[in-house]
């Protein structure tokens, strides 16, 4: 049981730490906004309150698990669980998978329909598509790769 303490201690603790990081985040971004700083400072602040968010789901998790030793050992063993690991490996793949055929669609429609004979280069925008079909891409079949040669 102490090892689980110190397992849900050291996620509460980096729950705090993310939910600082989100506040700080937001907080930023609206500084930003009233310096007039030439960016979109609303971004800033919406990924602040996407990682506030994501903390706070994780202390009530762990809070929770720490108040309730019981429950805590048997979530803590499914997590650890390997059907559960490769349900989520699976999952993540799928996810990913699609992510990657919505990104590679966009690139193609947006290639199809901005074609103009007088642009040489494409432009930012088609780069940015490219860019994330390729680089995830790429990562992939680099770490598939690798995992193949240590497994």
């Amino acid at each position: 049981m102490n090892d689980h303490k110190e397992e849900i201690d050291l996620k509460i603790r980096r729950g705090w730490y993310l939910l600082a990081l989100g506040v700080l985040m937001i907080i930023g971004g609206i500084v930003l906004n009233q310096l007039h700083f030439l960016m979109n400072n609303k971004l800033i602040s919406a990924l602040g309150v996407l990682t506030a968010g994501g903390a706070i789901g994780v202390l009530v998790k762990y809070i929770t698990l720490k108040r309730n030793p019981e429950v805590a050992r048997r979530v803590l063993a499914e997590e650890t669980d390997e059907r559960s690991q490769a349900i989520r490996d699976r999952a993540g793949s799928r996810g990913f998978e699609a992510a990657l055929g919505i990104a590679a669609l966009a690139l193609i429609v947006y290639s199809a329909v901005n074609i103009q004979i007088s642009q040489p280069d494409p432009d930012p925008l088609w780069w940015f598509l490219a860019f994330l079909v390729v680089i995830p891409l790429g990562v992939y079949i680099f770490f598939l790769v690798r995992y193949q040669e240590k497994m």
